[in-house]
Order: structure tokens, then sequence, then C-alpha cells
């Protein structure tokens, strides 16, 4: 068997530590070449105490003066390996006796044309599988897979795998130049695969590995931090990322949305596309990326005390009947057109209003046709007020915003008003309803 250099970087949790050592030597195989590398990060648990006790022959020790990150950490004990392979660690896993052999098997099959190797990581707390690869969602954010396939495959390609416990060759991983240390503690292994795959290379998940993982115990998470590497990724890698969330299967995931009314039911539509499915995919996914980057700008380029509204106007236009005024809302004809005049993408949209009382105990079908290219379908019951919610709606840049709205029922609704992003819009009577959203604070 070719010899394998474990580089384990380390910073506090010394009881995790001690567990992923002891896992780790009795885990090895027998007949294995191995160097065992920790480098510690300027520990202040007795991490460093510990690592001066051990006296295993195959035990190298870096001391780091500061808590350097993943990156450079990695790096640091990388340049005093000399194994074939690298087996990269966190100090917070639990290996499983048999979890490497699938992994070097992967890496030796002259056939797969391997670049890199990861596992299935179980959680330790509830045994759940927390990651088995790691996919581009159709909403442009990065996921770990949490299901394994049912079709007996011992691997398979992934888009990237996890840094946490993977194996590479030293020497194509120094050839490519390691990992971006501009990425501070997240990033680094999904830019690592982009570079490999760029390279010739393919990922590979091996599913007859298993181990267990505390998940992110010892560096920590920092939301703002995993903002801004997300951020250099799409960034570095935005046309990868797109052809990427072209190949998966699309699909649009409804979700809750907080900032509904309570009195009124929030309706789940059913989706169709209007357009040729590729055509829709390819409009799709740009709105994706560009909802992730405005969402970054938002965060990071605007003042700190004021967020401008995405929906600058909100705009009713009706074509064939025009809106009849009432005291809570604007009375739909059989076709309606709302127009929305944003400067960017947007996660949600819902349309709120009420069913005339002379409605109320008939079936309504609403559907919501958005740029032309998807058609929402909801279905109302016996319920006074409701809401119509789209999640992720397609988005042309440059373009007013159309929401073509069409009931089965001429005139057996109102609109009373719009929420753009959780920010309410009131629609009044007339055809232009233009008035500058008002800014909101960021919480501070």
């Amino acid at each position: 068997m070719p010899m394998v250099s474990f580089v384990v970087p380390m910073f506090n949790h010394l009881a995790k530590t001690k567990l992923m050592y002891d896992s780790l030597l009795a885990s090895v195989p027998e007949n294995l070449s191995f160097e065992l590398i920790f480098v510690d990060d300027a520990s202040s648990d007795g991490s460093r105490e510990w690592l001066a006790s051990l006296r295993h022959p195959t035990v190298k020790v870096i001391l780091n003066d500061a808590n350097l990150g993943f990156a450079r950490s990695n790096h640091a004990g990388i340049a005093h390996s000399s194994g074939e392979f690298l087996a990269l660690l966190n100090n917070d896993l639990i290996l499983q006796p048999g979890w490497l052999e699938p992994m070097l098997a992967i890496l030796e099959n002259p056939t797969l044309d391997a670049g890199l190797v990861g596992n299935v990581q179980f959680r330790v707390d509830d045994d759940s599988i927390d990651h088995a690869g790691i996919a581009v969602l159709p909403n442009a954010k990065l996921s770990h897979i949490q299901l394994l396939p049912n079709d007996g495959r011992r691997f398979a390609e992934a888009f990237a795998v996890t840094g946490a416990c993977c194996v590479v060759p030293r020497k194509l991983f120094n050839e490519i130049g390691g990992f971006d240390e501009n990425f501070v503690n997240g990033g680094e292994d999904v830019d690592l695969c982009i570079r490999l795959r760029l390279a010739g290379k393919k990922i590979y998940i091996a599913y007859d590995s298993r181990i267990k993982h505390h998940v992110s115990a010892t560096r920590g998470g920092n939301g703002l931090q995993c903002e801004k590497n997300s951020r250099l990724l799409q960034k570095k890698w935005r046309p990868f990322f797109k052809q990427a969330i072209l190949r998966s299967q699309f699909t649009q995931p409804l979700l809750a949305c907080p900032s509904a009314p309570k009195a009124a039911r929030a309706h789940e539509p059913q989706i169709r596309t209007v357009l040729p499915a590729c055509a829709y995919a390819l409009l799709a996914v740009e709105a994706a990326l560009r909802r992730e980057e405005a969402r970054w700008h938002n965060i990071f380029d605007t003042p700190n005390d004021v967020v401008t509204s995405n929906a600058q106007r909100v705009r009713l236009r009706t074509l064939g009947f025009m809106p009849t005024a009432t005291g809570h809302g604007v009375s739909m004809g059989p076709l309606a057109c709302l127009l929305l005049e944003c400067t960017e993408s947007v996660e949600s949209i819902q349309l709120v209003g009420l069913r005339l009382p002379e409605w109320r105990d008939r079936s309504l079908r609403v559907e919501v046709i958005v740029n032309r290219c998807q058609a929402y379908t909801f279905m109302l019951e016996n319920e006074r007020r409701f809401i119509l919610r789209m999640l992720n709606p397609i988005f042309i840049e440059g373009c007013m915003q159309s929401f073509s709205i069409e009931a089965n029922i001429p005139d057996a609704i109102l609109l009373s008003h719009v929420l753009v992003n959780g920010e309410m819009h009131i629609i009044h009577p007339g055809e232009d309803n233009s008035d500058e959203a008002t800014p909101l604070r960021k919480p501070q």
C-alpha cells in the first residue's frame, strides 16, 4: 500500500482530538505506511501539553503562534509531509474500521481519473447522515447531500466534497496550488474540487467509507464569514455554478414565509413552466444567481443603517376591465396584470386579498403567470382572506416584472396589498401605484 500522510489541524477541543487520535490508530490498516501530522493553532486548553506527551513514532507536531485557519494550517502540515497521498482530517472525527481502504482504492484505480475522494459522514449526536457529497441547489446555494443511493453503487462522482475528511494525491494537490487562502474556514474544499475538475480530474464519494463527525464543532461558525466565503465562491466560479445547476434536476422548493399575515391562509400553488424547459431553466438559474448576488450586495455593500427596498415601485394595471375600488382593496376583473418595477430579483412575492361575500361558498381557481415564464395555480376554498405566495419567481433583468392574474369567476376577489420580500405595498385604487417603498433599518 502507498504511504499516507494524515494531516490534522486543531484548535482546542482536546477531548474530541483524543477521540479522533484513538479511532485513527485503531482503524489504520496493518500494512499501511503512514505519518500523522498535527498542526496546532495556538490551542489554550491543554492540547499542546497532550501533543508533547505523544510518543507514537509516526506523529509529527507543528505549533503555530496564532489561529491560522483551515487552509493555512493544512498547508503548514502538508509542507512537512512525505506521503504519496494526503488524508486531510478534522480533529472532531470518529473514524470507523475500514474507512480508508475504499477511498484509496478509488484513487489508485487508473480508469477512474480520481483527483479527490470524500466519504459518508454521520452526525455523532443522532447518527443521521450529514454528508454524502456536496451539490449546488436550484436556488444557487450549496448543500450537503444527506441521502444514499439505493442502487447498490459503491462510489459515485460528486460536484464537491467536504474537506473534513478527504484523500488527495499530494503531488496533484501541490501542482494546483493547494487551498485558496482567501477563503476563511469555509469554501476552501469546494474551490479545491472545482479546480481539480477543471484540471481534468474527477471528484468521488466512497459510499463504503463511513465515519462519524461532530460537525463544525472545532472551528465554530461565523454567519457573516460564511456569507463572505459563499460570495467569493460564486464570484470566482459563477459559470461553473450555473452549469452545475442546469445539469441538476430543476425544482421549485416551497418554503414557509414568516411575513404572511396571521389572519389569512397561505396557499401552496401548483407550478408549471410556460416556456420550453431549456429556456425556462436558463432564466431560472440566472435569476437564482442574481438573487444571491443582490442579497450579498445588501449585506456587505450598503450602509450599515439602511437597507433599500427591493421593490422601488408597485404598480397595478388591469387589462380588459378597470378595477373597482372598495374599502378593502381592488377588485380584479377576468384578467388583471400587476407590474412590479424592481432593481433586483426577489425571493418571495405574496398577493394578499379577500374573497367577496357573494362568492364565499364557491371554490375559486386563480392562476398567476409570472413574466410569461411560470404559471402558479392556486385553489381557494371557503376562507375569506387569502395569500397567493410565489417563492423565487423568475425575474428578468431590466424589465417591469409582470404578474398576470386570472380567476375562473370574474370580480370574485379583491387584492389589498403585495408583500415583496416581506415588505408591504398597499394596492390603491387607480392605474398607477408608484409610491417609493419605505427604507428599512438594518437590525442592530
